[in-house]
């Protein structure tokens, strides 16, 4: 059997008019979600991270500005402070296609959240597709980091495909798959 459960997943990765993490006027809904997740979990022995997308597709959200991250980030603070209530640190596993995706942007995100709020999963792949080395981004960043999705990958993107819809994993026209088994890839 299992001992705890480390980590639940949350996502909002298509935005709507309910949800869209970039939208103020939608966080409230959000943070009620979050809430009932939460509420979900009591019982549960062992949950550490609340892992989150913190945004939607890149496409969905641009033009992504300073203000489009700090409104991500007030989010993220909120629902920080929330699962840390519930002893879970809210963690973010950001997406090559997602909103926030270069180096420049997640330093301005982790600028604009609170780093007793807002942590960061390391996503080998996720950040080489999007041009950001992960090691660095690490050792930058270890303190808030929780943990490691581990997957490989053979492709940069080169092309602007993390601005395909509906979904770049799966329709970017220039590349048949992204994500290889640890070792098949490159990194």
């Amino acid at each position: 059997g299992f001992d705890k459960i480390t980590g639940i997943f949350s996502a909002y990765p298509s935005a709507t008019k309910w949800t869209a993490p970039h939208v103020r006027e939608t966080h409230d809904r959000i943070v009620a979600d979050c809430a009932n997740t939460l509420r979900m979990c009591e019982g549960l022995t062992g949950v550490e991270n609340f892992i989150v997308m913190p945004t939607s597709t890149y496409y969905q959200t641009e033009p992504v500005t300073d203000d489009t991250i700090k409104v991500v980030g007030d989010l993220w603070n909120r629902v920080g402070k929330l699962t840390l209530e519930h002893g879970m640190k809210t963690t973010c596993h950001f997406e090559f296609w997602g909103a926030i995706r270069t180096r420049s942007q997640l330093e301005l995100f982790f600028e604009y959240t609170n780093p007793e709020y807002v942590y960061f999963f390391c996503d080998t792949a996720q950040h080489t597709i999007a041009g950001v080395d992960p090691v660095q981004l690490f050792r930058d960043y270890k303190d808030r980091c929780t943990g490691f999705h581990f997957k490989d990958t053979k492709n940069v993107d080169e092309h602007e495909a993390y601005r395909t819809p509906p979904d770049p994993e799966l329709m970017a026209p220039q590349v048949k798959r992204w994500f290889y088994e640890m070792g098949e890839g490159g990194l």
